[in-house]
C-alpha cells in the first residue's frame, strides 16, 4: 500500500526519518550516480520517476544550505548525532562529509563546509 501523497512524499518522509541534516546529506549522496549524473543509484523502482531526480537534487542542496546556515555548535551536535550511530569504517567525518556534498555547489560553499567539518572532526 503506497503513501496517499505518492512516491515523492514517501521518499521525502523517508529522508526526514534521519534526525540529522548531515545524515540526510549522506543518504541523498548515496543515491547520486556520477555515471548518469542522476540520483538513481540503489533507488527502489517505485521512486524511479522523472520528477524524483529533480526533487532529490533540490532536497540535497536545500539540506546542504540548511546545514551551512547552522551555527557551529549546532553543526557539531548534528554531526555528533549522526556519527554516534553511523561511524563509517575507517573514514573521517570530513571524508564522509566531502562525499555527501551536492554535485553543483559553489566554491565558497564547498570551502566553508569542509572547513566546518575539519573543526567538528577536531572537536569529536
Amino acid at each position: 500500500m503506497g503513501n496517499p501523497g505518492g512516491p515523492l512524499v514517501e521518499l521525502y518522509e523517508h529522508l526526514l526519518k534521519e534526525p540529522s541534516l548531515f545524515g540526510r546529506l549522506i543518504q541523498i549522496a548515496h543515491l547520486w550516480n556520477p555515471e548518469t549524473s542522476q540520483y538513481n543509484r540503489d533507488l527502489p523502482d517505485r521512486f524511479r520517476l522523472a520528477e524524483a531526480d529533480t526533487a532529490l537534487a533540490k532536497w540535497h542542496y536545500t539540506f546542504f544550505v540548511e546545514f551551512l546556515s547552522l551555527p557551529l555548535p549546532e553543526k557539531e551536535r548534528d554531526v555528533t548525532l549522526y556519527w554516534s550511530r553511523n561511524r563509517d569504517q575507517g573514514k573521517t567525518v570530513r571524508q564522509v562529509g566531502e562525499a555527501a556534498m551536492p554535485p553543483l555547489v559553489r566554491a565558497e560553499e564547498r570551502m566553508l563546509f569542509i572547513q566546518d567539518l575539519a573543526i567538528i572532526q577536531a572537536m569529536l
